[in-house]
């Protein structure tokens, strides 16, 4: 067992498996969003329930070994789609996007944040997707696996803190 291909596997999993979920709970956001970055009311209304269920399908077929190319192949081009999408937003300066990556639990723009973690996200995936041989994640001990995904989701929560700390400065500075 490779026990970093294995954190990666979980990493990864955990925050697309959180991603989805929140944008199904905040459903009407994120086709807000959607509607914002151009998509036609008819193509946001379904993107804003396919795409997270994407997310999750993605996130699960990273978890199944025999599938794990498949879902590492389409969580790489959600995140490209990501990167083009946080870099259009940064050329568009006049114009504000709310992000709701994490649904309604992360506030920030679209933009730098989004590309800076879209880029992280991609640099997690890569070593993965060149892996070709099993990760050896069923070897791992049930312990070991529910503390790589806990601190995962601490990851997660640590992010969102720094985003709305972000987002407090930002108000008290006016911007």
């Amino acid at each position: 067992m490779n026990e970093f291909y294995v954190l990666l596997q979980i990493f990864l999993a955990t925050v697309f498996l959180f991603s989805g979920a929140a944008k199904l709970t905040s459903r009407f956001s994120f086709y807000e969003t959607l509607s914002s970055i151009g998509f036609k009311d008819a193509s946001a209304r379904r993107l804003s329930w396919i795409f997270p269920f994407v997310e999750i399908v993605a996130a699960a077929l990273l978890l199944i070994e025999p599938l794990r190319l498949p879902g590492e192949a389409l969580l790489l081009c959600m995140l490209a789609g990501f990167i083009v999408v946080s870099i259009r937003a940064i050329r568009a300066k006049e114009q504000k996007v709310d992000c709701q990556c994490f649904g309604n639990l992360v506030e920030e723009p679209l933009g730098t944040a989004t590309l800076v973690r879209s880029l992280v996200l991609a640099a997690c995936l890569i070593p993965l997707l060149l892996h070709s041989e099993g990760t050896g994640l069923y070897q791992m001990a049930a312990t070991d696996t529910v503390s790589a995904v806990f601190c995962s989701l601490g990851i997660l929560m640590i992010y969102a803190i720094a985003a709305a700390f972000r987002s407090r400065y930002r108000l008290a500075k006016g911007k």
